[in-house]
């Protein structure tokens, strides 16, 4: 079967933040013969050159400085965007204007009514589309899913979810990680690490019936410096306006209770970046990894099952755990031994081609991840953004 011909946006040779196209897809792309990268589109025709020379790609591929060009570009299959959000709109409409499939990572766009726009014009062009949520294609989470399916710890009855996002905790940051600090460009605690990590655990537990949520900002100045800079030192403070603490709780549709807590900063020292619990009416899972993000990186990260067994008669009181839990082993697959983080985007790749549609999201159930956030910052934005007040100090 001939490859997948990929018109890529944003393989830059420079990046002052993670260069995330080298590192995360380039990867897999250049190993696989599933998929050929045709043209390749920078801001200028000249840097898309540049990198084509520097990543050793075919002196058959194309370079543009427009999406546009890239987007009327007959053999091209897929247009892959992999750039900073604010620029996602105008990158990808071209494409999905003439029907081109896509793949953006997240999030959609910079706001919500550029995300629906997006949606809407891609369902009207009938494309296939994926964004860059790791997490339905990710053999962790699919082992937990699995087990959970399978009765493992028979009806799930709780959830509770803590993890750190290691950024956001009050550490001066480099200058290219300011925009993260204001809500107006689209990148922040709640669009990239809630995003990536909720998808985690809506794939898994299910979608809310009901549900609560609180942000807040515990550390309201954050110093920015040069990290190019021989003398590196705080060149200024700016005020964020993003949250550094989520808080979500509710009933899933399947009647389980979740609760949710994502807070900047480093873990605990011992402490692992994801602790996640799932307790059953005849089992429980606890899952942990390095990092909050589990769809992005998962080495190290480990599966528990305590399996409860039939009651004891005893004093209500009495914890005495009638077996020890088990560790749940991961299926290892042919991309098992990539290195993180371009393995879980291979797999998303993986899946594209085999058509599993089940196995990477697409820019609906995105639009979905997306109106769940804008709820929750509208709450944030209202009049009670903690809730109701507590009136029973009042009463006392």
């Amino acid at each position: 079967m001939a490859p997948i011909r990929i018109g890529m946006i944003g393989l830059s040779t420079v990046s002052d933040a993670t260069n995330w196209a080298a590192v995360a897809h380039l990867p897999y792309l250049q190993a696989s013969d599933r998929f050929e990268i045709v043209a390749l589109c920078n801001s200028s025709v000249e840097r898309a050159k540049a990198s084509i020379k520097h990543y050793e790609l075919s002196d058959s591929t194309r370079a543009y400085g427009s999406s546009e060009d890239l987007a009327n570009d007959p053999d091209v299959d897929l247009v892959v965007n992999v750039t900073g959000v604010g620029k996602h709109y105008e990158l990808l409409m071209p494409a999905v204007q003439v029907g081109k499939n896509c793949f953006t990572e997240l999030p959609l766009a910079v706001d919500i009514e550029k995300t629906r726009q997006l949606v809407a014009t891609a369902k009207q062009s009938k494309i296939r589309t994926m964004m860059g949520m790791q997490g339905q294609a990710n053999p962790v989470l699919n082992t937990i899913k699995r087990t959970i399916q399978d009765g493992g710890i028979g009806k799930v009855v709780s959830s509770t979810v803590h993890g750190y996002a290691v950024i956001f905790g009050g550490k001066p940051m480099p200058t290219a990680f300011k925009k993260m600090f204001d809500r107006r460009q689209g990148v922040n605690m709640v669009t990239v690490w809630f995003l990536h990590t909720f998808n985690n655990v809506q794939h898994v537990l299910g979608d809310f019936e009901y549900f609560s949520s609180m942000l807040g900002i515990t550390h309201p100045e954050v110093g920015i410096f040069d990290l190019t800079a021989t003398e590196k030192k705080i060149s200024e403070k700016v005020t964020t306006t993003t949250p550094d603490q989520i808080f979500v709780q509710g009933k899933l549709a399947s009647g389980a209770l979740l609760t949710y807590h994502l807070e900047g900063g480093d873990p605990f020292p011992g402490e692992p970046g994801l602790r996640w619990h799932v307790v059953g009416d005849q089992g429980e899972l606890m899952i942990t990894n390095p990092i909050a993000l589990v769809d992005m990186v998962h080495s190290g990260a480990k599966i528990l099952l305590y399996e409860k067994g039939e009651p004891k008669l005893q004093h209500p009181m009495q914890h005495e755990k009638s077996v020890e839990p088990v560790e749940v082993k991961v299926q290892e697959d042919s991309l098992t031994n990539m290195k993180d983080p371009a393995q879980n985007v291979g797999r998303l790749y993986e899946a594209y081609a085999d058509g599993k549609t089940d196995m990477y999201p697409d820019w609906n159930l995105g639009l979905k991840r997306h109106e769940l956030i804008e709820e929750m910052f509208q709450r944030w934005d209202g009049d009670q953004p903690f809730g109701p007040e507590a009136t029973y100090i009042k009463r006392a």
